[in-house]
């Protein structure tokens, strides 16, 4: 991930390979923009896009947080879902929830 802060917005992108065992590796690539909302809260949009051999790439959309709740301790939750391809094998809705321990 690479990007740039100026101020309380940050902008991202981002690219990867996604290693699964026992099913097909997938190509990600995305963009993230991020907004101090409060002062202990990170507010952010995010559009992501994976290929996998052999399927139909897609594309999700979300909208979510990451909150500072103690100097150790960051809450990450997000929503979203997915816009591409158009058919019946999208996901109506993507939740995502992350607990982040720092030393």
């Amino acid at each position: 991930m690479a990007g740039i802060k100026t101020g309380a917005t940050g902008w991202y992108a981002q690219a990867g390979r996604n290693v699964v065992a026992g099913g097909a590796r997938e190509w990600l690539a995305g963009l993230k923009i991020t907004r101090q909302c409060a002062p202990t809260v990170e507010c952010r949009v995010e559009a992501q896009h994976s290929l996998a051999p052999r399927q139909l790439g897609h594309t999700e959309v979300g909208v979510g947080f990451k909150w500072s709740v103690a100097e150790d301790l960051l809450l990450q939750a997000s929503a979203g879902r997915d816009v591409s391809p158009p058919n019946e094998s999208k996901h109506q809705l993507v939740l995502k929830f992350g607990i982040q321990l720092l030393r």
